[in-house]
């Protein structure tokens, strides 16, 4: 994968809590600070009553770099979209 190509890609993460999704974002803020260029630009929602927040992102990340950044928020990631 060319490393400046754009990619859209959709998680879903474990997520019993705003905590669980405030921890993703905090994350994905962190990368876009100290990495500028690899995440243009992301939502997280949370879905409560089926205990997952979703994460809609744009990347030039491969899906396994994302996932294992992801995965830094202690949260299992469930299904990838890309």
């Amino acid at each position: 994968m060319n490393s400046q190509e754009e990619h859209h890609y959709k998680f879903e993460i474990e997520a019993t809590c705003e905590g669980c999704s405030n921890a993703v974002k905090r994350i994905l803020e962190r990368h876009m600070k100290s990495s500028p260029g690899q995440i243009l630009k992301y939502t997280v929602d949370l879905v409560l009553d089926e205990q997952k927040a979703k994460i809609d992102l744009t990347s030039t990340m491969s899906t396994e770099q994302l996932i294992q950044l992801l995965e830094k928020s202690g949260k299992k990631v469930n299904s990838v979209i890309s």
